[in-house]
């Protein structure tokens, strides 16, 4: 399965109303719904990837390497609050 495919069966559940919305919001927010997930996975694959670089260059004594790649690591997690900030308005 191709990640369109994923994409396109994804589906979410909630409990909210969304009475007061017009339908091209509605289309909206469904369209957010999939791609904010979608972000926060591969927002996540990256923050893996990254430390796995960091632990890497302390390993081989590139203490200045490893400290950025560390403060990367925390930007991403900041930008995983906001997707989670975006996810709670959907």
């Amino acid at each position: 399965m191709s990640k369109g495919d994923r994409m396109s069966h994804h589906h979410h559940h909630h409990n909210h109303s969304h009475d007061n919305c017009t339908s091209e919001e509605k289309g909206l927010r469904e369209k957010l719904k999939i791609l904010v997930a979608h972000w926060m996975e591969h927002n996540n694959s990256h923050l893996q990837e990254y430390k796995k670089w960091e632990n890497r260059a302390k390993e081989e004594g590139e203490i200045d390497l490893a400290e950025i790649l560390k403060e990367v690591c925390e930007k991403v997690k900041e930008i995983d609050m906001l997707y989670k900030e975006l996810e709670k308005l959907l």
